[in-house]
């Protein structure tokens, strides 16, 4: 075997990589913003979604920078589940265009001349643009040319290896065909790139080093390698961006089992019938978006049960406590029960935002990261809350029951606003601490722990009446303590033992305490008047 030949191959394989690098950080930041507006905006509905994976991907001419971004969106909430689904099924065709490319102008034309050019351009309008936007065309530029150089080192080395690879004799059975899959798979493992598979398999392709099939099964590996680029950037990430990785992974899983069901079917067809009618190049370019289109026709009208199945997978505690236990559509049709599973939940609500101020004016301090999953998880619970408190408005109900949503809504406010304030007030630790004045220090003590008892008396019980008036009272106490701290703080800043600075922050914090115990206190007076009077006896078991 010819080193010179090998070294000539990893070489190309090199320029390929780079050039694909370069062509696509390039069009990524020349688009900058306006790309993820675009992904973003056009997920309204699935076709749009399906159409933008297909056009964003073929425009930067890589579907793991798609997929990724598509992790992106999902992981910061811009993006649902449902909405990444179809963008990344259009991402797995848009990336076939790399083929047509190759297999259009790669081969059909001697380019390294007019590539070398390219690329001296490319460099030139990067060097000049002093910074400018134009410039990553420039960058994309000399990436396409190093892209096709490349592509003509890799054929070069494959037609002078033809000898020593009998590769062609190899491809013709079953399990040779598994084997050209399973290259496939590791290639694109490690070149984190499919496009660079699919260029290998085009150039031996070309220069007769291997069988249609041996090629089709080459591009099926490819397809399922590059689900690895999504499931490592899944690791760490939100539980949904964990399921957009397994979708990834289920569907070009899925439409790799038919493709290769379909290549074992099909094998000597293709090596002996289909390369009397089509230049081999273009028909594996034609399998690659075949085989592609085929997985999202048997995958769209199952779109919506992937989603529900996803959607169970990789469940954290946020999602867990979120889910409704006493609300759910098939309630609708009996309203008093409805009310009543509305009612509990709320309670449900209570005790969550309830925890989560204790934990916040805790004196042993609290982790922000986990109140803030705790402040999600409420979010969530109380959105659910909202939906199906206006589905029940919508069915025939009784002047009893109406009077009883807006209530519902209007206590679910008070307490997403407890757990709103709880998440924001670790932030003030670091300057409680630096606070000398042993006096203030108490004060701001006794205050937090007055707090914490007001949210106890106010949580939810069955001895309804009694718990408005002890609120009411621990309210009225709590406003007056307010007001005296408030009045000590003022005077000491006045007299130079606290900065103003200290001041104001103090002040904030002790106004973000009131209005969280007020919540509290409004909550609980409110909460009997969730339910229709003739119910309300019957809530708590």
């Amino acid at each position: 075997m010819d080193l010179t030949l090998v070294g000539q191959l990893i070489g190309g394989l090199g320029l390929i990589l780079l050039g694909m690098e370069l062509l696509t950080d390039g069009l990524k930041r020349a688009a900058g913003p306006s790309m993820r507006k675009l992904i973003s905006r056009a997920t309204l509905s699935p076709r749009r979604a399906f159409a933008t994976g297909v056009g964003v991907t073929a425009l930067v001419q890589s579907s793991s920078a798609v997929t990724l971004a598509t992790l992106g969106f999902v992981s910061a909430g811009l993006m649902s589940l449902g909405q990444a689904l179809p963008l990344l099924f259009g991402s797995n065709i848009g990336t076939t265009l790399t083929g047509w490319i190759v297999a259009l102008l790669g081969f059909k034309l001697k380019l390294s001349a007019y590539m070398l050019l390219l690329i001296g351009i490319g460099v030139g309008v990067k060097l000049f643009s002093g910074g400018r936007n134009y410039g990553y065309y420039g960058l994309a530029l000399t990436g396409f040319g190093l892209f096709f150089f490349g592509l003509d080192f890799i054929s070069g080395a494959f037609e002078g290896l033809s000898e020593s690879l009998p590769l062609k004799q190899l491809s013709g059975g079953a399990f040779e065909l598994v084997l050209f899959v399973l290259a496939g798979v590791v290639i694109t493992l490690l070149t984190q790139s499919s496009s660079a598979t699919i260029a290998i398999a085009l150039s031996m392709l070309s220069v007769d080093t291997l069988t249609l099939s041996g090629a089709c099964a080459l591009v099926i590996g490819a397809n399922i390698g590059t689900t690895t680029t999504a499931m490592l950037g899944a690791i760490g990430s939100t539980a949904n961006a964990k399921r957009v990785a397994l979708a990834h992974l289920v569907f070009n899983g899925q439409t790799a089992i038919f493709g290769i069901v379909l290549l074992f079917l099909l094998a000597n067809l293709l090596n002996d019938q289909v390369l009397h009618y089509l230049d081999p190049v273009l028909a594996l370019a034609l399998f690659h978006t075949l085989f592609n289109l085929l997985g999202v026709l048997l995958i769209w009208p199952i779109m919506r049960l992937l989603e529900h199945w996803l959607a169970k997978r990789f469940r954290d505690r946020t999602e867990l406590e979120a889910e409704p236990l006493y609300i759910a559509k098939a309630l609708l049709v009996t309203p008093e029960l409805a009310v009543v599973g509305i009612n509990r939940e709320l309670t449900r609500a209570n005790e969550m935002s309830s925890a989560l101020a204790r934990a916040a004016l805790s004196s042993e301090g609290q982790d922000q990261q986990e109140l803030e999953k705790s402040r999600d998880s409420l979010f969530a619970l109380l959105q659910e809350i909202y939906s199906f408190n206006q589905l029940l408005a919508r069915e025939n109900i009784s002047a009893n029951i109406a009077e009883t949503l807006p209530l519902s809504i209007r206590v679910g406010r008070y307490l997403g606003e407890i757990g709103r304030i709880s998440a924001e007030l670790p932030k003030y630790e670091p300057m409680l601490e630096q606070i000398s004045d042993t006096g203030l220090q108490r004060g701001l003590g006794e205050f937090k722990q007055e707090s914490v008892s007001l949210i106890d008396a106010c949580e939810i019980s069955s001895s309804e009446d009694i718990q408005g008036i002890d609120a009411h009272r621990r309210m009225r106490a709590l406003q007056s303590n307010y007001q005296n701290l408030k009045r000590e703080l003022l005077e000491k800043t006045v007299s130079g033992i606290i900065s103003t600075t200290e001041s104001a922050q103090l002040l904030e914090y002790l106004s973000m305490i009131r209005r969280m115990a007020g919540q509290a206190e409004e909550a609980s007076s409110h909460w009997s008047a969730t339910l229709p009077m003739q119910q309300r006896e019957t809530l708590i078991e």
